[in-house]
């Protein structure tokens, strides 16, 4: 959710882009349909503990380089991933400060998959 996009993704988008992500399978239609509604109602922000802004990246449980396709340009960008509570956090270089985006990951379960040759 950020009430500055123009054109927010619709249900139907949604369901379509999370086609077969489950080991090449479908999650439950109700499940995707839940979390595109809590998506799209609570406005999802940096956890705010008082400190910087640098505060929240301390001790992250992963950090490294990933290449992301941009949002409206459709190009493949190589950027500084963090992931911390929950959220991955995504930065234009390692030495930045400030997030480009964030990626919230509550329900889901992150795992390394084997490499492909």
């Amino acid at each position: 959710h950020n009430p500055a996009v123009k054109s927010p993704m619709t249900l139907d988008a949604f369901l379509t882009m999370n086609r077969k992500i489950d080991d090449g399978q479908d999650l439950p239609e109700e499940f995707l349909t839940n979390l595109y509604e809590s998506i799209r109602t609570n406005e999802f922000k940096i956890p705010d503990g008082g400190g910087s802004l640098v505060d929240t990246f301390v001790d992250p449980e992963r950090t490294g380089y990933l290449v992301k396709e941009g949002g409206s340009h459709k190009s493949w960008k190589k950027r500084w991933f963090t992931l911390c509570n929950s959220c991955l956090y995504y930065f234009e270089t390692q030495d930045s400060t400030k997030p480009k985006g964030t990626i919230p990951l509550e329900n889901l379960i992150v795992r390394t998959l084997p490499e492909h040759s």
